[in-house]
This record gives C-alpha cells, structure tokens and sequence, in this order.
C-alpha cells in the first residue's frame, strides 16, 4: 500500500498532508479514504492534540474521486 496521506503533529496541532505519489494532482481512492480515516483515528485518539489542519503537499487541493 502507498502512502497517501502524511500524518504529524506539531505543538498540539495534528496536520494531515496529502500527497498522491506519481499524480499531477490528489484524486480520491478508496485506499485514500482508508487512511485518511486512519489518521483521523489517530488524531482523535491522542489527548494532546487540540486541532487538525488537513493541507494538501499539491498546488490544487483536489481533483475529485477516481471511480
């Protein structure tokens, strides 16, 4: 599985990039959605996050959903 989405946190603060590899621009797969899930998960289960920003590492932020 390739990693879609980066997950970090900084100062209370869990930020989520993502980032498709290999693609001009972030479209949205079912892989995709599981792991943003999964960092979502995450976030809410770390008691010193305060906040998520979800930031994408692309110049366009998405191109939809690749169906």
């Amino acid at each position: 599985m390739t990693d879609i989405f980066t997950y970090a946190t900084d100062n209370g603060v869990a930020v989520i990039t993502w980032d498709l590899p290999g693609a001009s621009m972030n479209v949205l797969t079912l892989d995709g959605v599981a792991q943003l899930d999964a960092c979502v998960d995450r976030a809410l289960a770390d008691p010193s996050v305060r906040g998520v920003v979800l930031t994408s590492a692309k110049r366009d932020f998405a191109g939809g959903m690749d169906l």
